[in-house]
């Protein structure tokens, strides 16, 4: 669920849940007050340090050596991309490499599943995913959440998006007595990135899920 997570504690931890490192150890690390405050700076910007001290994380397209340096090589990364002998200018060229990059991208994230739920606004890039998901014949299923102002009420849009990509879609109301402030979201996540409102979905997606 979460991107892989790495500690240091007489010597090397993996895992990909950042919890599974402190049963491993039987103690929470302590916070990271330097990195809070980088990340609440800028939060957009993916960093190796987490808030968690001792913990840092292994970015898609880096490859762990399980050395007693423990070497950290960066095998893929975008700017490989963007320099200009890899430019394409023949738009329906670059707009075909894009489609078949998204297609293969998502059927292999959703081949690890035997059926996925897709959270679906109706908007571009939940949209783009549905899309890519019933091209891959793979089963799954949206749900759509809804709030009580009009603003967010999407069931038009996701409705549509489901029937053209015929997949089942479920929408479920958004409710406030869903969500503890007394409770972190972000409170298992090596960064504090998650929003409060986020609990009243996973209330709904998890059964789903399950």
């Amino acid at each position: 669920a979460y991107p892989m997570q790495i500690a240091r504690v007489d010597g090397l931890l993996v895992a990909s849940d950042p919890q599974l490192l402190f049963d491993a150890v039987g103690d929470r690390p302590a916070i990271d007050w330097d990195a809070i405050a980088r990340h609440l700076i800028a939060p957009n910007l993916c960093r190796a340090r987490t808030c968690l001290e001792s913990v840092v994380e292994l970015a898609g397209g880096e490859r762990l050596s399980a050395t007693p340096a423990a070497a950290v090589d960066t095998l893929w990364t975008p700017w490989t991309f963007v320099s200009p002998d890899r430019r394409l200018d023949d738009k329906a060229a670059a707009a075909e490499r894009v489609r078949e990059t998204i297609l293969s991208s998502v059927a292999a994230q959703a081949s690890c599943h035997k059926r996925t739920v897709l959270l679906l606004s109706g908007g571009l890039d939940s949209s783009i995913v549905a899309a890519a998901l019933a091209n891959s014949g793979h089963a799954f299923a949206g749900l759509t959440m809804v709030t009580h102002a009009a603003g967010g009420d999407e069931r038009a849009f996701a409705g549509r998006v489901a029937a053209h990509c015929a997949f089942p879609l479920h929408a479920t109301m958004r409710e406030a007595s869903a969500v503890e402030l007394e409770r972190s979201a972000g409170r298992d996540l090596p960064y504090p990135n998650e929003r409060n409102f986020s609990q009243a979905t996973r209330a709904v997606a998890d059964p789903l899920a399950a």
